[in-house]
């Protein structure tokens, strides 16, 4: 899932995001600058134009991310 600048999502922790809770687990993800982070905990920060690599059931995420991240988040293609 693309983080686009603005998103509901960007500038918090995933411990503040809660997404365990609804199924949802961020295997990891890419920064804009090309680096990729596995097994990020708690703490670490989602970030604009992150893309993040999720684990849960397709339906759980399709219904809950729109939530999380905001009116202007979207699959990366």
């Amino acid at each position: 899932m693309q983080v686009n600048s603005g998103d509901w999502l960007a500038g918090r922790t995933l411990a503040e995001l809660g997404l365990p809770k609804e199924g949802i687990m961020v295997l990891g993800f890419t920064r804009a600058d090309g680096r990729f982070l596995g097994a990020p905990d708690g703490e670490t920060e989602i970030k604009d134009d992150d893309v993040l690599i999720l684990y849960g059931r397709a339906t759980e995420i399709q219904c809950r991310l729109p939530v999380f991240a905001g009116p202007t988040w979207r699959w990366p293609h």
